[in-house]
Order: structure tokens, then sequence, then C-alpha cells
């Protein structure tokens, strides 16, 4: 082989090795400071020591396949785990961090804090979003208010978030089965649109909202199954929707405008009513309402058509009827077993029925 060819087969030889070289640089990247393939789909890093993710993030863009990676033991927290899926979407990241003293794993569904005080909204939120996968979390220890409740819920519209919601001057589980305002006729008086967030309380059996100045029960169609029913001193002109709730066996009223009580002869289940002090104009449909055990309809204004009352006692023999009290409450209407059922009711927000016993208490 002569000198001239011996010396061009050497440079092939040098451009061929060369670009391999290159070639396998281009085909690996530093991550973490471990070299990884390009092509990485499922990467693990369990173990390495992370600061924070900032320059995480700078070295995963460089996997265009990324599937996963594995972070477990990497010291990563809350934050850091919500900043990598808000800037992977599409990447799950696999990581155990501690939650105000519970431990728990981006790859959970379902969470229960327990009691745990939740002491960091900013926490909270970024836990939430490091558990893409998350569609139930207990924590009663978080209090939100409507707003922080709704951020949470409307970023992540499947989960099903159990908490403790704080408005006006009350604070109320949103597993409650019974709210009352536990107020007289005292100022602050409260309207619709100041109970806007008991709709984040599904379950409600038992509710109180008297003596405020709620007009439109349009609201009240979200409980169907509502059995206690305190509406006294409000703004009330039609009954309509509390015609609705079929289900209803203890109704105050009293110290409202409404005239026409026709709605409320389809609550079959009703057993204590009081209409005291309201501007009924026609006692007559309650004369269908042979099931009623207690009704009270003293100090109506302007008062009733004479014989009205006498005729409905002669319909309804078996119901107690007070029309004589001043006032609203008077005559009996507090000495009822069924009274201190409700009452205590509202005090425990735990609904039970008229002959449960009562729930013990902490």
């Amino acid at each position: 082989m002569n000198t001239k060819r011996a010396a061009a087969l050497f440079l092939a030889l040098m451009l061929l090795l060369g670009a391999g070289f290159a070639l396998a640089q281009e085909t690996t990247v530093k991550v973490a400071g471990k070299s990884v393939s390009a092509d990485t789909q499922d990467l693990v890093l369990d173990g390495v020591s992370l600061r924070d993710e900032s320059q995480l993030i700078k070295d995963l863009k460089k996997l265009p396949n990324l599937k996963s990676v594995s972070l477990e033991g990497t010291g990563l927290r809350a934050k850091h785990l919500s900043n990598l899926f808000d800037a992977f979407p599409g990447v799950m990241f696999l990581a155990g961090f501690d939650l105000f003293g519970v431990p728990v794993h981006t790859t959970m569904t379902e969470v229960d804090l327990g009691e745990a005080e939740v002491t960091g909204y900013q926490t909270f939120g970024w836990a939430i979003n490091a558990m893409p996968n998350l569609t139930h979390m207990k924590a009663f220890g978080a209090t939100l208010t409507q707003r922080r409740y709704e951020e949470i819920t409307q970023k992540h519209p499947a989960l099903h978030l159990e908490c403790t919601l704080q408005f006006l001057r009350y604070s109320l589980r949103t597993d409650a089965t019974a709210f009352s305002t536990r107020k007289g006729n005292e100022a602050p008086f409260w309207k619709n649109r100041d109970f806007d967030i008991l709709k984040y309380v599904p379950g409600l059996k038992a509710l109180d909202l008297g003596h405020n100045r709620v007009s439109d029960l349009s609201f009240l169609r979200q409980w169907p199954d509502l059995k206690i029913l305190i509406m006294a001193d409000n703004a009330i002109k039609d009954l309509s929707v509390i015609g609705e709730l079929s289900e209803l066996e203890y109704l105050e009223l009293f110290m409202n405008p409404f005239t026409d009580i026709t709605p409320l002869t389809k609550l079959t289940k009703l057993k204590d009513l009081n209409l005291s002090w309201t501007a009924v104009a026609d006692v007559m449909p309650l004369a269908e309402m042979t099931w009623l055990e207690r009704l009270w309809i003293t100090q109506i204004k302007p008062r009733l058509p004479e014989g009205q009352v006498d005729a409905l006692r002669a319909a309804l023999p078996n119901t107690e009827i007070n029309d004589t009290a001043w006032l609203s409450t008077q005559g009996g209407w507090r000495d009822h077993p069924r009274y201190y059922v409700q009452a205590n009711i509202f005090g425990t927000r735990i609904y039970r029925d008229w002959d449960d016993p009562a729930p013990e208490t902490k």
C-alpha cells in the first residue's frame, strides 16, 4: 500500500471515530449529575439529594420522551413536586413527602389527614397539585374561606375535598348534617348571598337560618332530604320551594310576610308547623293535613276570617292547635320533646332521628 493511500485510510478512520464519538455525546445527557440516554422514558433518580427543582426542570427538558421520574428519597417537598408537575404535565413524578405530619405519596388517589392541623394554605395547595390522581381528600384540620376552597376545587374539578369552611362568624365541616346560625332577633341580619357557601355542605338534613333577611328559597332545593327547617323571622313571601321538600317533619316559619300556605299541604311527613305572626290570608288549606301533630297559628295579621280556627279544629281533631299565645314560641311550643331533640341536633351539628340517642360529645 503506497503512502498516499495509507494516509487517506487513516484520515477516514479518524473521521468515522470522531463522528461516532459525537453521536454518542448527542445521545447521552446529564440529569442531576447522572449521564442518561436522551431517549429515556422512565428515569430513576432515587436517593439523589436535590435542594430544589429548578436545575432538575432544566435538565429534564433534554428528555423529550420522558414519561416518569422516580424521586424517592431526594428530599423534595410539596412545593418542589408541584412545580415539577406544572412544568411537565405529561410526566408522572414518583415521590413520598410529608404533609403536616402525615406521610403521603404523589400516586395517591385518596388521602385522609385526620385532624392534622393544616397551617399553610399554600403548602396545602401545592400538595394537592403534587397528587394528580387525587380524587378524595379529607382534611378537616384545614379551615378555608369560600374563595380558597373554590380556588382548589376549580383547579382540580375531579377532587372531592372535605374540610372545614369559614364564613361570617362560623366554622362548619363540609360533612355536617345540621347547621344553625344560633342567633335571635339581633344584628347582623344576613341575606341569601351570605349563605352561598353552604352549597359545599351537601348532606344537610337540618337547617336553621332564623332571624335574618333571607327572601329567595330556591337554594333549599340542593337539600331534598331536609327533615328540620327553621326560617322564622326572615323576608319570605313565597313558600313554593318549601312545598317541594317532601321529607320535612319540623318547620318553623313564624314572623314572615307570606300569605299563601297552599304549598305546605304537600308535606305529608310534617309533624310540627309554626305559622305564628305571619300574614296568612286563609288557613283552611291546612284542614287536609290530618297528619299534623302540632300547629301554631297565633297572632295572624290581619285577623283570620271569623270561624276559620274553629273549622280547622274540627277538621284536625288530633292536632294540637294554638291560636292564643302572644309570642310565637309561647304556649308550650318549646316544651315538646321534639323541640329539645332539634335543639340538640343543631348544637352538635349531627342530625339524628327523633327517637335516636344523643351522640356522645368529646
